[in-house]
């Protein structure tokens, strides 16, 4: 097993691509020679990988477009191992090495809660059914935590003895490098004594920010409490308009999509995850990794798994605003807390890609 393919839909800025772009550099290192087959080759990902990565962009209108040209990629390789990632490109993965009739070993990753994430349109439903269908023919299963591999299990018939629990890698050293950064934003560091609150993430229902911002409302800490969000999405224009009728509209900045998150994260007073369901949050870890102090919901699955059932910061329950506003408040106002770094060493990627290499390699 010298080449290794790993095939996305881009490298648009999610934290799987991140992952999945910092796997391929940490093969590329180790002496694999690294495929990194694109449906589409786009995303600020590109622009980090290490020069012997070879990208082979299958040029296709979407991850469903990709079936075929996979396929012919999947037939025609040399690679002994394809890892996919993102519920939709595995079934594609998994379809394409039927098609092509390949006995390339197939290991797919899932990243987020299935229970939670395939309930609401067609497209999902036909997902769930792809999934139950095809994930129980992949070689082995990589869950990114404990609760998405009982998830498998219990929702899409996967033997337990074909997943492995992965957690996200956390890259403490770079992370180090780029928190020292300066940025130009007027509440980080937090002025005149006021309490500044970093969440990170697409502004999507997933993210649940409209819980953030009535938290933020409710704060005892009252205008001395600032919220900054880095991120973009379709729920932009509903939550500036919340955040209009909570009248906190001066208390909230929506910064939009932010390349270096760690220089935002080291500055920041407190990091805040709102969402309803995770997987295996790669920003609860980084935050903890700037040294900053963290609160969470308790939502499906990776918060209680890191912070070890609130050992290493605050849960709240999904939704509650009171809640989250309360540890919020006890949070900064406490000022003393776990050294979350030495939390976040844990994740490091060295641990990680062993774990990673004994599963393509069927060890």
């Amino acid at each position: 097993m010298q080449r290794i393919a790993i095939f996305l839909p881009s490298l648009s800025g999610g934290g799987a691509e991140r992952v999945f772009a910092d796997l391929a550099n940490a093969l590329c290192r180790q002496g694999y020679e690294i495929d990194l087959v694109l449906a589409q080759r786009t995303g600020p990902y590109l622009a980090d990988l290490d020069p012997e990565v070879r990208v082979c962009d299958l040029g296709a209108s979407g991850v469903v477009g990709s079936l075929r040209p996979l396929a012919r990629y999947i037939r025609d390789t040399d690679a002994g191992v394809l890892i996919s990632a993102l519920n939709h490109a595995n079934v594609i993965a998994l379809s394409a090495k039927a098609l092509s009739g390949s006995q390339i070993r197939m290991v797919v990753s899932e990243r987020n809660s299935p229970k939670a994430e395939l309930q609401s349109n067609l497209t999902s439903r036909a997902i769930r059914l792809l999934m139950r269908a095809l994930y129980r023919r992949a070689d082995a299963v990589v869950a990114v935590s404990e609760g998405i591999a009982d998830q498998l299990v219990e929702h899409y018939g996967v033997k337990r003895a074909q997943i492995a629990v992965i957690n996200n890698p956390v890259d403490t050293e770079r992370i180090d490098r780029l928190a020292g950064a300066s940025i130009e934003h007027p509440w980080l560091p937090s002025p005149d004594g006021s309490k500044t609150v970093l969440a990170v993430g697409r502004l999507e229902p997933q993210k649940d920010y409209k819980t953030l911002l009535r938290a933020v409302s409710l704060s005892e800490l009252g205008d001395g409490l600032r919220l900054v969000v880095l991120g973009e999405g379709s729920q932009r224009s509903a939550l500036e308009r919340l955040a209009a009728e909570l009248n906190i509209s001066d208390q909230v900045d929506f910064a939009g999509w932010e390349p270096n998150p760690f220089a935002y994260m080291a500055k920041a007073s407190l990091y805040v995850l709102s969402s309803k369901w995770e997987g295996f949050p790669n920003s609860l870890i980084q935050a903890m990794g700037c040294g900053v102090p963290v609160v969470s919901t308790d939502c499906e699955t990776g918060p209680s798994e890191i912070l070890a059932g609130g050992r290493w910061g605050r849960l709240v329950p999904v939704g509650d605003a009171q809640a989250l506003a309360s540890a919020i408040d006890a949070t900064l106002i406490d000022g003393t807390g776990p050294d979350v770094r030495r939390r976040a060493g844990d994740f490091h990627p060295e641990v990680i890609l062993a774990q990673y290499l004994a599963v393509l390699r069927g060890e």
